[in-house]
């Protein structure tokens, strides 16, 4: 746990402001797939920590990112709605929610 933290910090997340959403998620989505596959097979619960750490990264790279979301109840808000459960309609026409939030992102 010690070392993924390193390499989360490592990575500067909310010092990249001229990135997208999209190229953020690109870059460590892998990495924490990877993560969650292997170590979450024996111990998923042990992760919850480290995934926080990354949200609460991301949501200070939004905060930075747009001057709008400065307050953190307003980017809060914004994170709860990108990260938030998928509406039943989305369900109900069996769309893949990660592809519906890719095509979302990249149009605004």
């Amino acid at each position: 746990m010690t070392r993924m933290g390193t390499v989360v910090r490592s990575w500067r997340l909310h010092r990249r402001t001229g990135h997208t959403f999209t190229e953020l998620a690109a870059a460590i989505n892998p990495i924490i797939r990877g993560w969650q596959q292997y170590y979450g097979a024996f111990y998923r619960s042990a992760l919850h920590g480290l995934l926080s750490r990354i949200n609460a990264y991301l949501l200070r790279w939004i905060r930075r990112k747009y001057e709008r979301l400065r307050p953190f109840t307003k980017a809060k808000a914004c994170w709860r709605r990108v990260t938030g459960p998928v509406p039943s309609s989305v369900r109900a026409l069996a769309v893949d929610p990660q592809r519906l939030v890719t095509r979302v992102t990249r149009a605004g």
